[in-house]
């Protein structure tokens, strides 16, 4: 074993960082038909494989089969090359030619001989699961290939979406042409950018489409549509994103909807000019990136009254262009919360492609819960592709009486894009009530007179949005318009001390218990750790009732009773401590959610408690005593990188961010030691927060069933066998510790855990990324016997600035008979800005490559 061990590492220090040297490709012309698309074909191939070496495929590694091709070459040459191919490196697989159906309608590729079938490819790829080549069919039927590609660990890429697109497609050509102008671009990029050149040739042409691309992603196993989840194809040329800028006069006018007098909820009329001039209108506005629809025009008008009344009146006009549209936008029901809020649709109008309408009727009277129910729900009747929806609706709002004060959110951002929006907010003429626009740089025109104070927007247009895995809240990247009546933080923290007058004073009951609690912990440390355990113990129950929804119950009050809310919680956890003289305050904080400093108002849903400096925490020590699955001393998931606005007993409020004291450090240890050609090995891990929140509560088989799939997912190789797997030291004030017995085969090392492994699949984002909650450091560290003779591989180091990430492999030796590889990664800033998501996403990928070229068995 220690001799096989050698030669791989050999072969590793041989290999120069950023190797490409056991990539390949090859590229299969098969029949044509006739010359001329012969030639075509050829000419396409030699195309291919020039785009190819300037990816970084050696150009001696490159295979392109032209004359005499067969189906047992073709399967000759493949499995040679994946033969020579190591995990980490790419390879690509090209067929060009025709496409037919054989027996049983099976999908074949045209050659002389035999023909190649799909079952013969899929069976030679699965022979290499751990590779993951690139697979373009591009021929003619190439769909028919599509299911065969189920469960293989292969990109697959149709020309066509089924067996029956028979037409030569245009879509190989212009994925060639891709790859030519971003030869270093990801497989899903290229492929939206040649769909989206596909449909700009048939539609400049005026020719109906006969070819419809897909896309299949071993990643998730899905079988995807253009434009194959890359929505931003110009910013991904350098360019912004496709301004959807001149587009109808007609369709960015104001919305007015025809009302009907008749006791029937629709009444149908026949097509106008008007409403065949807003369907021509319609079909005509951009839409390059596909969607479903298209909301052509959206006014908002909000009226907020001295007394905190407020009246919200929104009129839309969406366009449908297919049916995955209607559920949302050609049915809608209103929020209704009465006596507090209530809706109620004004108007609507349903307008056909071929310009007949259905015109929204006033509704039958009839008693209050039913009416009620009638004017906030609509549902529009045959829709159909093509149609065009317009509907008003009105909420009216009454001031709540827990709160002295006014506030809302509006998000100005939708699931569909926005061609031309027009919001008008009505304001009394009192300087307490403001707004607050975020992440848009819109001015708004401004008309004002004694009583009142209007501001009217005009946003032509709003990007859709589009929520994606590793999103900080939307409240930080989306549009939103805020509105509020509260000043100033201090007016806000003023009111929360009224509220909370009385209730911050410790019974007899709390000082006693304080008092054991310091008789039995003389160290500071060990008595902010028993007050926490002891809060935490107690049962959790949400008191939302009037004011008790914000003022805390006594200390006493929560002792008594032995439970409590987040606030009621955190004011029993601070008394104890400020009673054994260690200051404590309650913290507002926004769980999950993104508080704007700048703008006063109601930001909060949470509270809970920070500890002052100590001389062990320099930064204070935030104690949240709901969460029952996080260790003492760390910050409960939603809590770390948040704004808390922190209230003493005077009243007095000040913001801090909620961070740990250093950076969070996860650490994972494999043993690896030779079992008969297999490496046999123990794996250790601490069991976080996120992987605890799972197993809560469950049974020992479905725990068992939970880590199994937890720890198989970071090696999905069916070579990857887990043979135990227990939870050690487990107890929620001391982390636990999960350990596997495993068994591997020939292959890569096992992976590091990395819980956003899959958060730089798009080779840009146009919005932050958030790699967790707080500066994190992740770290794996592999034992495994060595060879004594031989020198070890160089380390590897890769850092994007100072601020956001470090990637490091170290190799040590822990002993003349072991050899250690450190495999770190260190986030120094969880928040990603989009403009250097690039840099650092260059250095994730080239620090994860080098993980997959550590030796394998041989």
């Amino acid at each position: 074993m220690v001799t096989i061990i050698r030669v791989v590492l050999l072969a590793l220090i041989s290999l120069p960082p950023l190797a490409y040297s056991n990539s390949g490709a090859l590229i299969v012309v098969g029949l044509s038909g006739d010359n001329r698309i012969a030639e075509q074909h050829k000419e396409l191939a030699g195309r291919t494989a020039e785009a190819l070496k300037e990816r970084g495929i050696p150009e001696d590694q490159i295979r392109v089969l032209i004359t005499g091709v067969t189906r047992q070459s073709i399967l000759d040459a493949l499995d040679e090359q994946l033969s020579h191919t190591v995990p980490g490196d790419e390879f690509w697989l090209v067929l060009l030619g025709h496409g037919g159906l054989g027996r049983d309608n099976e999908p074949l590729f045209q050659v002389r001989g035999p023909r190649l079938k799909a079952t013969d490819l899929r069976e030679a790829l699965l022979k290499y699961p751990s590779l993951r080549p690139v697979v373009l069919l591009g021929f003619d039927r190439s769909g028919g290939f599509l299911p065969h590609f189920e469960a293989l660990p292969a990109w697959g890429i149709t020309a066509t979406s089924s067996a029956a697109e028979r037409n030569l497609p245009r879509f190989t050509a212009y994925l060639v042409e891709a790859l030519e102008d971003s030869p270093q671009a990801d497989i899903p990029l290229l492929t939206a950018r040649a769909a989206e050149r596909t449909q700009d040739y048939y539609e400049s042409h005026r020719l109906a489409r006969t070819e419809e691309s897909r896309l299949y992603d071993p990643q998730s196993g899905e079988f995807l549509q253009p434009p194959f989840g890359v929505s931003d194809l110009q910013a991904e040329a350098g360019q912004t994103t496709p301004a959807i800028e001149a587009f109808s006069e007609l369709l960015a006018s104001e919305i007015e909807i025809p009302k009907s007098n008749k006791e029937e909820r629709f009444t149908e009329l026949p097509a106008s000019e008007e409403t065949r001039a807003l369907i021509a209108e319609a079909k005509k506005a951009p839409n390059p990136a596909h969607f479903s629809g298209l909301i052509l025009r959206r006014e908002i008008e909000l009226t907020v009254t001295p007394s905190y009344q407020a009246t919200r009146r929104e009129r839309l006009r969406v366009y449908l262009a297919n049916e995955d549209s209607f559920d949302q936008w050609a049915n809608y029901q209103l929020p209704m919360n009465p006596p507090v809020q209530m809706s109620r649709i004004e108007s609507a109008r349903l307008i056909l492609p071929d310009g007949r309408s259905r015109v929204m009727g006033r509704f039958p009277e009839t008693d209050d819960n039913s009416n009620q129910s009638s004017i906030n729900q609509l549902y529009f009747p045959g829709v159909e592709p093509g149609s065009l929806v317009e509907v008003e609706f009105v909420t009216d709002s009454r001031a709540r009486q827990d709160i002295p004060a006014y506030y809302t959110e509006i998000p100005l951002q939708l699931g569909l894009p926005i061609l031309s929006s027009e919001i008008t907010l009505n304001l009394p003429a009192d300087e307490a009530f403001h707004f607050h626009l975020a992440n848009l740089d819109t001015a708004p025109t401004k008309i004002e007179d004694e009583q009142s104070r209007k501001y009217t927007w005009q946003m032509n247009p709003l990007p859709a949005y589009e929520p994606l895995p590793y999103d900080p809240d939307p409240r930080e990247w989306a549009g939103w318009l805020g509105v509020s009546s509260i000043p100033s933080w201090e007016q806000f923290t003023d009111w929360f001390s009224r509220i909370s007058e009385g209730a911050f004073e410790a019974s007899p009951e709390v000082v006693a218990l304080a008092e054991s609690i310091a008789a039995d912990q003389p160290d500071q440390e060990d008595r902010i750790r028993a007050a926490y355990e002891y809060v935490s113990a107690m049962r959790y129950t949400a008191i939302e009732i009037g004011v008790q929804a914000f003022r805390p119950r006594t200390p006493g009050q929560v002792l008594a009773q032995g439970y409590g809310d987040c606030k009621d919680k955190a004011n029993l956890l601070t008394a104890l401590l400020r009673e054994m003289d260690i200051p404590a305050q309650i913290a507002l904080i926004n769980r999950f959610s993104f508080t704007e400093p700048e703008f006063p108002g109601w930001q909060f849903n949470h509270a809970i408690a920070y500890v002052e400096p100590t001389e062990k925490h320099p930064g204070g020590l935030w104690l949240d005593a709901t969460e029952r699955t996080t260790s003492y001393g760390e910050l409960a998931p939603g809590n770390a990188g948040r704004q808390a606005l922190i209230i003493d007993q005077s009243g007095e409020g000040r913001f801090r961010l909620a961070q740990p004291d250093s950076r969070i450090k996860k650490l994972e240890t494999w043993t690896l030691t030779p079992d008969e050609g297999r490496w046999s090995a123990i794996y250790n891990r601490v069991l976080d927060n996120a992987l605890q929140r799972q197993i809560s509560g469950k049974s020992p088989q479905q725990r068992n069933y939970i880590l199994r799939a937890w720890i198989k997912a970071l090696n999905p190789s069916s070579q990857f066998e887990i043979q135990t797997v227990s939870i050690l030291e487990e107890d929620h004030t001391d982390p636990a510790i999960i350990r596997a017995q495993v068994s591997l085969a020939d292959g890569t090392l096992p992976q590091p855990s990395i819980p956003w492994r899959d958060a730089f699949l798009s080779p840009v984002r146009d919005r932050p990324l958030q790699l967790g909650e707080a500066p994190t450091q992740y770290t794996q560290v592999i034992t495994m016997p060595a060879p004594p003779a031989e020198s070890l591989p160089d380390d590897f180091r890769n850092t994007v600035g100072s601020d956001y990430i470090d990637c490091r492999i170290i190799w040590s030796r822990s002993n003349q008979d072991e050899i250690l590889r450190s495999a770190v990664i260190e986030i120094r800033e969880p928040v990603i800005p989009s403009e250097a998501y690039p840099a650092v996403r260059k250095a994730f990928r080239e620090w994860w490559q080098q993980l997959n070229y550590d030796f394998a068995l041989i």
